[in-house]
């Protein structure tokens, strides 16, 4: 099989190449002057996604793991504390909560979804409950309007993952708009992706944005005058350059994802014991992912590996099964829904450069192996 033949799961080699001709030459010049860390693109870079998302503040990070962690640790979570989240989410989710001294909550996704219901994480809120932390799974928007409602007069506080969720919107409006606080991973696969690790804050609270610029920096906001404890999670100038370039595209790449997404939806609902997650009527998913559930999903993968289409598993295993989490003291079924969705899940290729022939490739693929023909 030659490589032409091969239907990439990312295909970053198409995004430079759409960008190359004006950020090389950026790149090449902050090289050359020894601008590598802060300063003017890095500040150009909040401005611009601050304005992009239409909140107050963006404060570029290290990773989204970073964005997680820190925006915990100044929402004045800490040691006794709770922080409740999803069961089928990536491990950084938990990892954050963790690393901020806090203990995680898990609560079980809905049978007929990829999203704990808003009741779900009502059901589980304590006295020890100082933050939530609901994920845009897959690029997929959770509507959050009764959450928000719920904990208005209450002292705890909503940290949306939006790290899958770049331009995803609700009810109208974009993920990270109307927030506590939504922490966006650009790692490279992501919808709006770095040349490596990065990822950012916003938020319209104007003191937790100064604590975050101060952690973010050894707790300091003037060289070698520290109010915190902090680190180096600081976002580099090279990063904030390709981020720069690729932020005027992203709003046609989701397009560009929408429609490939429409592809399958139409070419794939059909098929029997294939599952996949649909929008609802107030929601306009970013497809960061497009994920399908079907009981034989290895089965399923390695027959479209063989056929040259390449895949993903988004996520095998719930955080309660992980063996970081085992302090948890939840076990098998603790989690049904979630653990069942794990098991099945399979992610088709899917970006701004995958063409419709390549769909329909992976979509014949997918009916021939599930159909027989």
């Amino acid at each position: 099989m030659y490589i032409s033949d091969i239907v990439p799961f990312v295909d970053l080699k198409s995004q430079w190449a759409e960008i190359e001709e004006e950020a090389l030459p950026m790149v090449r010049k902050l090289l050359q002057r020894g601008e590598l860390i802060g300063g003017y693109e890095v500040y150009s870079f909040e401005e611009e996604f601050a304005n992009y998302i239409g909140a107050k503040h963006c404060i570029a990070l290290s990773s989204g793991t970073a964005a997680l962690h820190y925006a915990l640790r100044a929402m004045g979570v800490g040691n006794g504390d709770e922080v409740i989240t999803a069961a089928n989410t990536f491990i950084a989710t938990a990892e954050a909560i963790v690393l901020a001294g806090a203990t995680p909550v898990l609560v079980d996704i809905t049978d007929d979804g990829i999203h704990p219901s808003v009741e779900n994480f009502i059901h589980a809120i304590t006295e020890k409950t100082k933050a939530l932390i609901p994920v845009h799974l897959y690029g997929f928007p959770m509507d959050l309007t009764g959450l928000y409602e719920f904990i208005k007069n209450k002292n705890i506080r909503i940290l949306e993952d939006a790290c899958q969720a770049h331009g995803a919107k609700i009810n109208g409006r974009i993920i990270g708009k109307d927030c506590d606080a939504a922490a966006f991973s650009f790692y490279p696969s992501k919808n709006l992706g770095a040349c490596g690790d990065a990822g950012a804050i916003v938020t319209n609270d104007d003191i937790l944005a100064s604590d975050l610029r101060m952690l973010r920096n050894h707790g300091s906001i003037k060289k070698y005058e520290h109010h915190l404890i902090g680190s180096t999670e600081r976002m580099d100038v090279i990063q904030a350059c390709i981020l720069r370039k690729k932020l005027t595209k992203l709003d046609d790449w989701n397009k560009r994802r929408r429609e490939i997404a429409q592809y399958y939806t139409d070419n794939l609902a059909d098929i029997k014991g294939i599952w996949f997650p649909k929008e609802s009527l107030n929601a306009e998913a970013c497809y960061h992912l497009f994920v399908v559930h079907y009981e034989k999903r290895d089965e399923l993968a390695q027959e479209l590996n063989k056929n040259g289409i390449e895949t993903g598993f988004h996520y095998p295993l719930p955080i309660h099964l992980m063996k970081p989490f085992s302090f948890l003291g939840k076990n098998h079924n603790s989690f049904p829904n979630a653990e069942k969705k794990c098991k099945s899940t399979l992610s088709l290729p899917i970006g701004p450069h995958l063409t419709i022939s390549q769909a329909k490739k992976v979509s014949e693929a997918v009916r021939f192996f599930v159909e027989g023909k």
